[in-house]
C-alpha cells in the first residue's frame, strides 16, 4: 500500500471520529492524604474538538487516497 493511500485512510478515520465524538473526554483526579484520611476527587472534563478539523481531516483524507490510487 502506498504512503499517501495509507495517510489517507488514516485521516479519514480521524475525521469521521471528531465529526461523531466532537470532544475527547478525559477524567482529571484529584488526591489529598491528611494524616489517616484519604480523600478523592474524580472530574470527567471534555476538550471540544472544532467539527471544522474533522471536515478538513477527512477532505485531506480522500484527496490523499484518490492521489495515491492514480498510476
Amino acid at each position: 500500500m502506498k504512503p499517501p493511500v495509507l495517510i489517507g485512510a488514516v485521516l479519514i478515520l480521524v475525521g469521521i471520529l471528531v465529526l461523531v465524538f466532537q470532544g475527547i473526554p478525559f477524567t482529571k483526579k484529584n488526591t489529598a492524604d491528611i494524616g489517616p484520611v484519604k480523600l478523592e476527587e474524580k472530574h470527567q472534563e471534555t476538550v471540544a474538538v472544532s467539527p471544522i478539523i474533522g471536515a478538513v481531516s477527512l477532505g485531506a483524507g480522500i484527496f490523499l487516497v484518490v492521489l495515491g490510487s492514480r498510476k
